[in-house]
């Protein structure tokens, strides 16, 4: 039934993945601040969700979606945190332009890999159909 109510409102659940994006972005922010393999897991389960929700070759609008999306868990955790010393810690220019530069990237690298390399030909992934896809 879920299933099926998500399969119906693509819209919806672009804006669910989105926004728990957003979420995990407020709470690994600076990426220093949490174990890696919470980061691992926890994102690449965010990059399935982001195979699924948008389909095969949207590897451009994914990138400035995660952007947008890590932006505003930014924001949220900068509003968290206003006028606590660690905001002057965290939020130095080096640091939030590391995280906005290699999350959005990360998580576009990954999905590419994973619609390539693990979608079924069906749905457009897979090695063979986009070399279709181009030569169409």
């Amino acid at each position: 039934m879920m299933k099926h109510f998500l399969q119906k409102h693509p819209g919806f659940t672009r804006a669910l993945v989105l926004g728990y994006t957003a979420f995990l972005c407020c709470l690994f922010f600076p990426l220093g601040s949490s174990p890696p393999l919470h980061r691992v897991i926890l994102f690449g389960l965010m990059v399935l969700c982001l195979v699924e929700a948008y389909g095969p070759g949207r590897e451009r609008d994914v990138f400035f979606r995660v952007l947008a999306a890590a932006a505003a868990g930014l924001l949220g955790r900068y509003l968290l945190e206003y006028g606590e010393v660690s905001n002057t810690r965290n939020f130095t220019t080096e640091h939030v332009l590391f995280f906005l530069l290699t999350v959005p990237a990360g998580m576009t690298a990954a999905y590419h890999f994973l619609v390539k390399f693990l979608l079924p030909k069906s749905r457009g992934g897979g090695a063979q159909s986009a070399e279709r896809r181009t030569s169409a």
